[in-house]
This record gives C-alpha cells, structure tokens and sequence, in this order.
C-alpha cells in the first residue's frame, strides 16, 4: 500500500479514536464528526494524510494530480489545516479544545523513539545562544538571553531539551540525581504531550501540568516527592518555573531551589528581573519602593504598577511587555505587532485585523481585503473570476458566451481588452466569438446589416476577421 493511503488510513483511525475527548462539548463533537467525514470522504479533494517528512504535521494536496506527490504536496499541523484549509472558525470548536484534540492525535501517531531524530540537548553557552537566536519569543529570547546565565553556569544541573528547533523544556539533575523535565514552551502547542512522553521513556520526572504557568503555587511532579538543585549564581535569576523556592547561601555563592516550600526562610524566582530575588525594587519611572508582586520588568527597568499600567501593556499572545502605543487591540485582546501579524491579517483598505480566514485577494493576488471592504469596494469579473476595483469593470452582453447562464455581466478591464470589443451599431460590447466584421465594423448577431439588402460586394465581407484586430485590410 502506498505510503501516503496508509498514513491517510491512520491519521483518520486516531481522529475517530480521540474525538471521545468532546463527548462533554456535544455542538463541538458534532462538528469534529462532520469533520472527520468530509476528510474521510475527501469531500475537499486534499486527501490529507501524515507527512513523509515530519510526522508531527500532516499534508494535503492542492490539486488531484499532486494527491500522491510527498514533494508537492503542503505540510501544516492538524490544527491549523482545519482552521484554514476547512475554515472552521473558533464559535463552536474553540483553540483550547482543537489543541487539546490535536496533541492526542499527535500522541497517538508519533512513537517516542522516533522523537529522537528531532531533539537536542544543549548545555551551557548553547543555551544562551540558542535563546538569543531563537524566532520564538520570551520574557528571556533575544536581547534578554543574557538572563540565562545561571542555567550555562551550571552544565552539571541544568540542560535545555529542543524539538524541532521550536519547542524547548529546562532539564533539571537534581541533587539526588533525579532528572526532572520542567514546564514545556511554547504553552499550548502540539508538540506538549510528545516531548512528556520521550521524558518518561527515560524515567525523567515530568510535571502534573506540563505547560501551564504558576508563579507562586507549588509544582506537582509526577513522583510527588521534593526535590532540590543547587547552583553557582552571580546577580542575575532567570525565570526559573518549577524551581522557583530559593534558598540562598549566606556566602552569596549557592542557591538552592525547590519545587515545593522549603522549611528554611526562602524568596521566590519568578521573574527575570536581572537581579537576586527578594532584593527590594524601585521605579525608574517615579522612584517609589515596591515589592515584588508590584514591580513590572520593561527592557530591564523595572516599574511600579500604577506607571506600568500607564505606559505599557502586555501581549495576551507571547506576554511581552509593549509601550501602550505600539499594543494593537484585536477582538477586545492586545497583541504585539509580530503576534497580530501571525495570527491575523491587516485589511489594505480599512487597516483593520481580522482572522487569517477572513481575508481575500483581490485585485490578481496583489491585494488583500476584509469581507466588508470586498462587498463594498470590488466586484467579481465574470470571466476571469478575479476581485477587481468596482470602478475598473465594464459591463458587458454574455449571452451564448460559454457556460454563462446569465445575458449581462462584469468584467475586469484586462478581459476586456483581451476578450471582448463593443458592436458598432448598438455600442454593446459582446464577446469576440460574437461579433462579425463587415467593412470594417464589428456587429452583433442582433445588429448586423442585412447584406442582401445593402447589396455590398462579397470581398467586403469578412466574417473569420479577430474583432479585436484593429489592423485594416489592403
């Protein structure tokens, strides 16, 4: 059986299997039911099935001919090919339950073993590096990386797992030598379940939530049992998740961090302030003392909530902190530009955002618009189907032109050039394969003279002329 049918057979068989998971949400089972139906029944015609070249993501293909072509063929995660491919909006099957949805088909199709050809362990200054280098973003990613020094400061106890280049967990050694696979980012992704699943085939110690965030709450580990990790520190913490409990050495050379309270008097790491936790914060802004659970970190100043609350905010999408003027509000939530620009796309014509699946080319592809914008500023040739300008189209006569089923229409001034020209009795335009020429002039079937009773010699007659050959004859 060919590769492709039989990742297709599987991909649905896991679908069928863990649409039980929305059996309490009956509208979004309905139409995940709906949805495995049509992909069953190819009813789009993209034959989806796993990708040949990374099994974390499916494939489609656009066209027939392509439907057992690995190399033409376009790969995406399941997700996000039935938000755009299908265009299932959020309404019924929200991004929680799609992601949840998706990481159990991921689970359930993708070994553990065959995780590891994908997989990196870095330690030391290939940590740093890597979060200074990465395309994802993080309180600690790019300019901030430099927050990472205490995790290269320590290859002995601290190691960061990477898959697929993308998602990232710290890997603790604790100080009796147990492993423990710390919280995975990005948060909601559909890789969570599969990098959880490697760590336990080598009896790391995972957590009871593998993505979620929690500052000030004790982490659950798999084994429920505390556990500590000692490091060498200078003046910089970074967020540090699941071991955020911090002892300090009264010689100011050691800290020990655990994932539960500890008995002895201890500060929390919960941010990467660039500074030693429990150590008192001040404004920049207007001077004032603050502590912790009122300071805000901006580009490594640090503020006070009311001029935070004044000056910034905070993208719902990869919480970085933004100057409130740079902040774009989409749907009631606040996104960064390169959060909007992901997630969204900008009308050309009222410089709104909107869902990725509510945008349209128009114009040849050169352009992209709103649904609004597009019924109220372009109209659809009728020939060539293309969104143009509603001022640039021409009405035209289509009766007996192909398939039409309809004697008048609209078309785009490129049509109408190429395909059509106007009678010179009526000043109709009529499609080229219905005019006639005669001395010269092109008419209609309607228009056209009677040549008998015009008594005009043959040779003016000229009915196999192009119309639209403007040359004259000799």
């Amino acid at each position: 059986m060919n590769k492709i049918l039989k990742d297709r057979v599987r991909l649905i068989r896991a679908m069928q299997k863990h649409i039980v998971i929305l059996n309490n949400n009956i509208p979004a089972l309905d139409l995940m039911n709906k949805i495995i139906s049509d992909i069953r029944g190819n009813a789009h015609g993209h034959f989806l099935s796993i990708s040949i070249h990374d099994e974390t993501k499916v494939s489609y293909a656009r066209t027939t001919a392509d439907k057992f072509n690995s190399e033409k063929r376009i790969k995406t995660t399941l997700s996000r090919y039935i938000r755009r491919q299908l265009e299932i909006d959020t309404t019924i099957l929200t991004d929680q339950l799609l992601n949840i949805f998706s990481r159990k088909i991921n689970f359930e199709l993708l070994a553990a073993d065959g995780v590891n050809k994908n997989i990196k362990i870095l330690t030391g200054n290939d940590i740093v590096n890597h979060y200074k280098n990465t395309s994802t973003y993080s309180c600690m990613t790019n300019g901030n990386s430099y927050k990472t020094r205490l995790y290269a400061m320590n290859p002995d106890k601290v190691s960061l797992v990477v898959y697929n280049e993308i998602v990232r967990a710290l890997l603790w050694k604790c100080d009796d030598g147990v492993m423990v696979l710390d919280r995975i980012y990005p948060s909601g992704c559909d890789n969570v379940e599969l990098l959880q699943r490697w760590a336990c085939k080598r009896d790391y110690v995972v957590r009871d939530d593998p993505d979620g965030a929690s500052y000030e709450n004790e982490e659950d580990l798999s084994d429920n049992k505390v556990h500590c990790v000692s490091l060498k520190y200078d003046d910089t913490f970074p967020y540090m998740d699941t071991f955020k409990f911090v002892v300090l050495d009264p010689t100011g050379k050691i800290a020990y961090c655990y994932n539960k309270l500890p008995k002895k008097p201890y500060v929390l790491a919960t941010e990467t302030s660039g500074q030693i936790p429990g150590e008192p914060y001040h404004c920049c802004s207007c001077s004032c003392s603050m502590g912790e659970d009122d300071a805000y970190c901006v580009n490594d100043n640090w503020y006070c909530r009311d001029c935070y609350s004044e000056n910034f905010s905070s993208c719902d999408n990869c919480g970085g902190e933004y100057p409130a003027e740079d902040v774009i509000n989409i749907n009631d939530s606040c996104y960064c530009e390169r959060c909007a620009n992901r997630l969204y796309k900008k009308c050309e014509d009222c410089d709104e955002y909107f869902a990725k699946n509510k945008i349209y080319d128009v114009c040849g592809g050169n352009k992209e618009v709103c649904g609004s914008c597009l019924e109220n500023n372009y109209s659809q040739c009728r020939h060539c189907d293309e969104y143009v300008k509603s001022d640039d189209i021409t009405e035209v006569n289509l009766h007996n032109v192909g398939s039409y089923s309809y004697k008048h229409g609209y078309v785009c001034e490129s049509c109408l050039e190429d395909e059509f020209c106007k009678c010179n009795e009526c000043e109709e335009y009529f499609h080229k394969d219905q005019l006639e020429t005669i001395n010269e002039k092109f008419y209609c079937e309607t228009c056209k003279p009677e040549i008998e009773d015009e008594d005009e010699p043959a040779e003016n007659i000229n009915p196999s002329k192009d119309p639209l050959d403007k040359s004259i004859s000799p």
